[in-house]
């Protein structure tokens, strides 16, 4: 803040003097109009309205900036309130389900995200070959069919066309 102030200083000084070198009397057309006045004060005119400029400019962004942050806290201020809420029925839910835990019992413990155990594994089927073995000493009909021998799901499948 203070570096831009003494930087708009030396520049205003530097303005003031280029103005009193340059003070011969100039004539300003605007449009229809003329007049006729001394180039320091078109010099310090002209440096006048964009100091202005500049400074309205800065004073909208700064202005526009502001809403923008206040916004910005408020909706940070409901989103925290939300996060609130959801920690309370968060909380609420868990002290539910150690309730509901504690009326079961010795009930098995609830498996799934969050909970902290993992379900266990289910069983893997057995293999083809075993099931058809198995068929085949109880003498069930669903081993493989008459004739056929069982294959082995570890050898490769016979050509086409071939015995």
């Amino acid at each position: 803040m203070q570096f831009n102030l003494l930087l708009a200083l030396l520049f205003a000084l530097l303005i003031a003097i280029f103005a009193a070198q340059n003070a011969q009397p100039v004539q300003i057309q605007f449009l229809s109009w003329t007049w006729s006045t001394s180039l320091v004060v078109v010099i310090v005119g002209s440096a006048t309205l964009g100091a202005l400029l500049a400074s309205t400019l800065a004073l909208v962004r700064q202005v526009s900036m502001r809403v923008e942050a206040r916004e910005r806290q408020n909706r940070l201020r409901h989103v925290e309130q939300e996060l609130e809420q959801s920690r309370r029925r968060l909380a609420e839910r868990e002290q539910e389900l150690e309730r509901l835990q504690a009326a079961l019992g010795a009930a098995p413990p609830v498996s799934g995200p969050g909970t902290g155990t993992v379900p266990a594994a289910p069983p893997s089927p057995p293999s083809l070959s075993e099931g058809w073995s198995e068929a085949s000493s109880k003498g069930s009909p669903e081993g493989p069919p008459e004739g056929r021998a069982a294959e082995d799901p570890q050898d490769p499948p016979a050509a086409p066309g071939s015995p």
